[in-house]
This record gives C-alpha cells, structure tokens and sequence, in this order.
C-alpha cells in the first residue's frame, strides 16, 4: 500500500482501495474533477443517489476517509465520459455480481462490465459448495 495525498490525483484516475467491510475486496472509483473539487464516481451497497441508483458521486476526501490507495490507474478519461455513463446507469442498484464498483469503472473505461473480482468469488463460492456437497473428499 502507498499513501497519496488528494492533490496528488488527477481527474480520470481509477483508485483501488481495500473496502472497509471485507477487508479482501477491492473497492474503486474513478476521479472527476468538478469546478476545481475532485470527486469519486463509485457505486457500492448501501449508496443511494437522488435517482434510488447505487452510483454516486462523493468528495475525494471523504471517499478516502484515511483509507490509502492500493493502485492508482491513469486512464485520460474524462469527466464528461463519467458523467454520460452516470446518466445512463443512475437507476441502477448494486449487484455483487452483475453491477458492483468493478463493473462501473470498467464501463466508463473499457466499455464493458466485466469484473473479475466477482467472477473470482463466485469460483471461490462455488468450489465450497461443491465441497460441501461432498463432491470434493
């Protein structure tokens, strides 16, 4: 892990930071710059915008909370691209495996919601079910 100060991101920057309630998942975000304030575009269980979504925009500040950046990615996106993939997805809700803060970040930076953190748990799921249904001795 490295420390970063705020002023240190710049606007389209992907942020992976260790979630607070499952210490082994990866939470990110990806960085706006509105009106000279750095925002956090990110979607999580528990969040709730205006529109009942899941994604929202929060000060980098208060997204970091002393938490420290595990990786920062720089991608050039910018923030019209974040905000025209807000507007497309702002009703939907957070899904673990279909729609969690991976499959966000990777639309606006790939085009494509594809997460391999869900797809890595639900390996990992399923390996303990098949264990426990004695399938593995």
């Amino acid at each position: 892990m490295f420390a970063m100060k705020t002023d240190e991101f710049k606007e389209g920057d992907v942020i992976r930071i260790l979630g607070l309630n499952f210490p082994l998942i990866y939470h990110l975000g990806i960085v706006v710059n509105i009106d000279g304030f750095l925002y956090v575009y990110h979607n999580s269980p528990g969040n709730k915008n205006v529109h009942g979504g899941s994604i929202v925009g929060e000060k980098l500040y208060d997204w970091l909370k002393g938490r420290k950046a595990i990786k920062v990615d720089s991608t050039g996106i910018s923030k019209q691209d974040v905000l025209l993939y807000f507007e497309k997805y702002k009703y939907y809700t957070y899904n673990v495996f279909s729609f969690n803060c991976e499959h966000f970040v990777k639309l606006v930076t790939k085009g494509t919601a594809v997460g391999n953190q869900s797809q890595l748990w639900a390996v990992v799921a399923f390996y303990f079910i098949l264990r426990r249904l004695g399938v593995f001795s």
